[in-house]
């Protein structure tokens, strides 16, 4: 089975990539981590986790949501990380994060994706995103062919700098970058509600026919990428940026 997180949608294109490749299913974790509920899963198949990487740990909320659910069946896990380069060193995360969940972790592949953080630079033009996209596919169906035959991914160790980066970056973005505080409307937002109905933590509530961020923000950024009218902004930061969502299936 293949379980995944996804905000903008990166991720959930490679599930759908990878899981075609297998003839395995797909479960999406958004309604289990929007309703704070754990999963009883059962596979006969590896597990596969895909989601992004947050400051090179996977996000907070996937994580406990995979280490509140049970998992019965097979009990090899495979982890597929989209990122915009490197990952760190989260491979050191994951093992430890399958020792909790008793499963026998079978590697982590990277998969470059388009960039979605435009809090800290203009994002990808969609000529550039599409040819991301296109040049990742192959790391998608290596990803499937080294699972379908038993084979662990090559190790990503990630050195002592990357180490360093997933045992100290990452712990400060989850408590201090997380605020949503700065997001607000501009005068383009007609009141949708899509951002409401995209986050995965429910941190959006409406009020009034406006969106309102509450204190629970993973930084995901769906509702401003997501967002029609692009009637979300960050500050001052994201002025004049573009979005990135990817609409992209399979």
């Amino acid at each position: 089975m293949v379980v995944y997180f996804s905000g903008t949608g990166n991720s959930r294109l490679c599930a759908k990539v990878i899981a075609e490749a297998l003839d395995d299913e797909t479960l999406d974790s958004f309604p289990y981590i929007r309703n704070r509920r754990e999963a009883g899963l059962h596979s006969v198949k590896p597990w596969v986790f895909v989601c992004p990487i947050y400051a090179w740990l996977l996000p907070e909320a996937f994580a406990e949501f995979l280490e509140e659910s049970r998992f019965s069946g097979c009990r090899d896990a495979y982890f597929v990380i989209t990122c915009g380069g490197e990952i760190g060193g989260v491979e050191r995360h994951l093992k430890g994060l399958c020792q909790e969940m008793q499963l026998n972790f079978r590697g982590v592949m990277p998969i470059p994706m388009p960039n979605n953080y435009l809090l800290m630079s203009d994002l990808d033009t969609p000529e550039e995103a599409a040819a991301i996209i296109a040049a990742a596919r192959p790391k998608m169906a290596e990803a499937a062919r080294l699972i379908a035959a038993q084979s662990p991914f090559p190790a990503h160790g990630g050195g002592v700098l990357g180490v360093l980066k997933s045992a100290a970056v990452g712990p400060l973005f989850a408590r201090f970058a997380t605020d949503a505080r700065p997001f607000y409307t501009t005068e383009s937002c007609i009141g949708c509600g899509k951002c409401e109905k995209l986050c995965p933590r429910g941190n959006i509530v409406m009020m009034d026919g406006k969106p309102h961020w509450e204190d629970r923000c993973m930084q995901c950024l769906a509702c401003i990428n997501a967002c029609p009218e692009q009637a979300i902004e960050y500050g001052k930061q994201t002025r004049g940026r573009r979005r990135y969502y990817c609409t992209i299936e399979e």
